[in-house]
């Protein structure tokens, strides 16, 4: 994931180096993932690097966008990610068509409470 745009009220993220977005405001949160596969695949939301305790994995047996929503309590400090869940193979994700470039994968928040 080159390409990042960030929407952030101040001070209530960081995103690191790797990718993840660490927490700086705990509550309750909306997170929705979305990534743009070239092949089928499988990817789950992680928190602290180990997949989310409730529903927090999509897959697809074609190329495709795999969508995972979800709604989380985060403490201050956690960190969330998109990990690949296809048994440790690594997979191509979808690049553009006819000239037009999208995001191949969005890490989403939404703070509800």
């Amino acid at each position: 994931m080159v390409n990042t745009v960030i929407v952030n009220p101040i001070g209530a993220f960081v995103l690191n180096g790797d990718g993840s977005v660490t927490v700086l405001e705990a509550g309750i949160y909306a997170i929705d993932a979305r990534v743009q596969t070239a092949e089928a695949a499988s990817f789950q939301i992680a928190i602290n690097g180990a997949p989310a305790p409730t529903f927090n994995g999509g897959s697809t047996p074609n190329p495709g966008p795999i969508i995972i929503p979800g709604i989380y309590n985060l403490n201050v400090g956690d960190t969330v990610s998109i990990i690949n869940n296809s048994n440790g193979t690594p997979i191509t994700l979808l690049g553009g068509v006819d000239g037009l470039i999208t995001a191949q994968g969005v890490l989403r928040f939404e703070r509800l409470l």
